[in-house]
């Protein structure tokens, strides 16, 4: 696959990082390491994955949150252009066993189940994971985890570096 686009430059972006696997004044203290990690995000198909390369497993949540500061997901995951498009989508979780479901609101007012998003962790530990746009959309409205603007994009990495003890690896 050529990994160039004359118009947007590189199709696929991949950034290492290392983070506190879970709540990091534990993990130190539990004697585990931290993650280090990949973010790969796909400007052609629209996708962002997560691969575990080391340490401690993360936990969905610090995932989720690492996809959400990555600049380059940020400029193609517009969050109001997204809650525009996807305004009749939303999530269905179910417990046991743990499962995401996309759904849309059908003709009767009631959800329609299109598909179950794969790899989703929910108690456990996260190895892989893709997401499509639609899929991150909904999963992040959910955490509350959609930045609007480029300043709130900035204030919630600064806190997510401060608090997860998060940095990129170049």
């Amino acid at each position: 696959m050529d990994n160039k686009n004359e118009i947007t430059g590189r199709n696929i972006i991949v950034s290492d990082f290392e983070v506190a696997p879970y709540d990091p004044d534990e993990y130190e203290y539990m004697g585990d390491q931290k993650c280090h990690g990949q973010l790969i995000v796909n400007k052609q198909e629209k996708t962002i994955t997560f691969r575990h390369i080391s340490g401690t497993f993360p936990i969905f949540y610090v995932i989720l949150t690492a996809m959400s500061i990555n600049k380059n997901w940020f400029r193609i995951g517009d969050a109001e252009e997204c809650e525009k498009k996807y305004e009749d989508y939303m999530i269905l979780i179910r417990d046991i066993p743990a499962a995401y479901y996309i759904a849309r609101t059908g003709e009767n007012g009631l959800p329609v189940i299109e598909k179950e998003i794969e790899n989703v962790p929910y108690l456990n530990d996260a190895k892989e994971l893709t997401l499509t746009e639609k899929e991150y959309y909904l999963l992040a409205s959910v955490h509350f985890m959609l930045h609007f603007t480029s300043s709130e994009l900035n204030r919630a990495k600064k806190r997510f570096i401060k608090e997860w003890e998060f940095r990129f690896i170049k």
